[in-house]
């Protein structure tokens, strides 16, 4: 069996902002509750991971309520074509709270 990480494409050079959906992992009225890690698990230091937070606005054009998604602004030093691995953790407000743990995939290309 393998297993397929989600993967997001960002041109080099780019700052952009991830959203990254946990509906699929919280119960119907469970939320993600204060700050999520979100860390490059490869540690190369090429990144720039900032402004991590819960989405405060729901954006319906991919069905993700509010409180339901982690986001965080990111971009790279990098000048050629990589991929590194993000491991993503967020608590929730349910009861028993929840930590969700999860990893991404980020390309930078040209």
């Amino acid at each position: 069996m393998t297993c397929s990480k989600p993967t997001v494409h960002i041109p080099i050079g780019s700052n952009s902002v991830v959203t990254f959906d946990m509906t699929p992992r919280l119960e119907s009225a469970e939320l993600l509750t204060g700050t999520p890690a979100v860390v490059d698990s490869d540690g190369t230091g090429d990144l720039t991971i900032s402004n991590k937070q819960v989405n405060t606005v729901a954006d319906s054009d991919n069905n993700i309520e509010i409180g339901k998604a982690v986001q965080f602004q990111i971009s790279t030093s990098a000048t050629v074509c990589t991929e590194y691995a993000l491991s993503i953790t967020a608590v929730s407000d349910g009861t028993p709270s929840q930590t969700l743990a999860d990893e991404l995939v980020v390309v930078f290309h040209d």
